[in-house]
This record gives structure tokens, sequence and C-alpha cells, in this order.
């Protein structure tokens, strides 16, 4: 879950002639998603930067190493916690790269600089009584920013933004991931709330959303308040990667409707009913496991879970 503590907004024109957004939008110094939460406003965007951190985390260059930009991103000396680790090593396989290449239209480069963002993102735990500091009311983990700077310090060339409407920009400031005591060492929830603090969950939210459908269109019964919480494509997507998480899946792997059910119940029994498989039909979830999850041909050795 995410923090709304945001109060910047600022009225948006139409756009007559959308400027390219994706691999061809990018800028000398960051880059941007879109979250667009309608659950939240329906006539709001959220955009939100990505700054270009990978010179600061190059690896040390090899004697001899002709051509400097051969030089990859040291993403292991970033790593804090099982979780962060996790993090990595799903977002940075050549599975997961290719579906956020041809489902997200996000470069190397990008995803480099998301990756750096979610792992980047300081971990804060929260305990009873320590007031206003505390978690938003019913979240048991959140992904905030300290210390924004102001909107207007954001550059918007290069973001298509829809239809009238406002523009909520989130300004640059410290990442942090906030949790309770009860929450902070589960790591597929750590895994959820760094989703949301790299903006996968921004860039990743249509995918989802077009597989699973309308959590208001499903024969599962579901509350309100967690229909209209899974309504936001963000929120989908960051609960997707924690169920998937808590699966024990790899990228790559497949799965099928009887072994979700026998393993879910399982996780269920360990963890308590899990938001993301209590408001979705199993057929849509084994669509989205098996695709959004591996965007490739299946390896020879098939990997399916059984």
């Amino acid at each position: 879950m995410r923090g709304l503590n945001i109060r910047n907004q600022k009225k948006v024109d139409p756009i007559k002639k959308p400027k390219p957004f994706g691999p061809q939008a990018q800028v000398p110094d960051r880059f941007y998603v879109k979250r667009a939460d309608r659950a939240i406003s329906p006539s709001r965007t959220d955009v939100i930067p990505i700054e270009n951190q990978r010179g600061k985390h190059m690896k040390q260059p090899v004697y001899g190493l002709k051509n400097p930009q051969d030089l990859s991103v040291d993403f292991q000396s970033l790593v804090t916690s099982k979780a962060s680790q996790e993090f990595l090593d799903h977002n940075n396989s050549s599975i997961t790269r290719s579906r956020l290449a041809k489902q997200a239209n996000l470069s190397p480069k990008q995803v480099d600089n998301m990756i750096i963002k979610g792992l980047k993102a300081r971990k804060e735990v929260k305990y009873p009584g320590d007031g206003k500091d505390n978690l938003t009311r019913g979240a048991n983990a959140q992904s905030v920013t300290y210390n924004r700077k102001h909107h207007s310090d954001v550059d918007l060339s290069g973001v298509e933004v829809k239809g009238e409407g406002t523009v909520r920009t989130y300004g640059l400031g410290e990442d942090v991931v906030r949790f309770n005591s009860s929450s902070s060492k589960d790591a597929p929830v750590e895994f959820h709330e760094r989703t949301h603090a790299s903006g996968l969950d921004a860039a990743m939210g249509k995918s989802i959303t077009d597989v699973i459908g309308s959590p208001w269109k499903q024969k599962k019964e579901q509350t309100t308040r967690i229909k209209k919480y899974m309504t936001q494509p963000s929120e989908a997507y960051s609960n997707f990667v924690e169920m998937r998480s808590r699966l024990k899946m790899k990228p790559g792997d497949q799965i099928d409707e009887k072994t979700l059910i026998k393993k879910m119940k399982k996780v269920e029994a360990n963890n308590g009913r899990d938001h993301f498989y209590g408001t979705y039909d199993n057929d849509k979830i084994v669509k989205a496991l098996n695709t959004i999850a591996s965007n490739v041909k299946k390896p020879k050795n098939n990997n399916r879970m059984s």
C-alpha cells in the first residue's frame, strides 16, 4: 500500500499531439512513469520521476575494457535483505526484462534505474505508539517519499497526459518502505512495497489489469473495500508480485489451476487470506502467472510447478 500524502496538484490541458512516452521520451537526468489509479480519483494521473542513477552504481572497470558503456550496474551492493534480493533476482532476470520491454516499453537502462530505485528505498519499521509517523490507517506497510522537492522542479517534457484533469507530480526525494512491527520480516510484503518504490507498479499496472480484468467482474466473493483497493492497477500489480513471491515462483515457472489451489491453500493457512487470490478468478490468476510472469517461450525443461 502506498502513502497518499502528496498535496501538490497541477491542472493539465489536453495535449493534441502527444509526445512519445517510454524509451524515446528519456531525458538525460530522469524519465517518468504514469500511475493512473482511477479508484482514487477518476480524473487524476500521478507522474513519478525516475532519476538516472546508473552512473553512481557501476561495477569497477576491468583492466583493458575497450568500451566503458559495456560496464554493468553493481546491483548487489544495494541489497539489504532477503526481500530486496528477491526483488533484484526477479526483476533483473532476462525473462522479466524481456517482459518489461515488451509489455511496458521500458529500455534496459530504464529498468536498471527502476531496480536501483526499488533497492535503495530505506526500510523503516514503525512500532505502536510512534505517533503521527505511524502507517496510514488500515495498512501494515506502505511506500512513501520523504523531503520531496516541489512539483515545479519536475520537468514534464515527454510526458503524455490524455484529456483534462489533474496531474499529481511526485517530486524527487528519499524513498522509504515502512512496515509495522508484525510485517517487518514478511519478505513478500517487502517485495510488494519495493515494487511501489521502484515505479514498476505504475509501468506494469495496465498489463496486469488487461489480463485479470476488473475486480468487480469476478465470480469470487470479496469485500467492497478490497475491490476498491484492487481497482488501482498499481495495487493489483504489487499484490500480484506479493502472491507470486508467496508461491515461490521463479521467472519462467508455469502453473496450472489445480496446483494454484493446492499451493494457495497452504499459503493462506500460514499467512491469512491473500487479497489478490481472494479477489480474482483462478483461471485469470493462472493466465497472469503464466504470461505476465513470463513473456517468452517456455524453457526446454518446462519448469512447471506441480
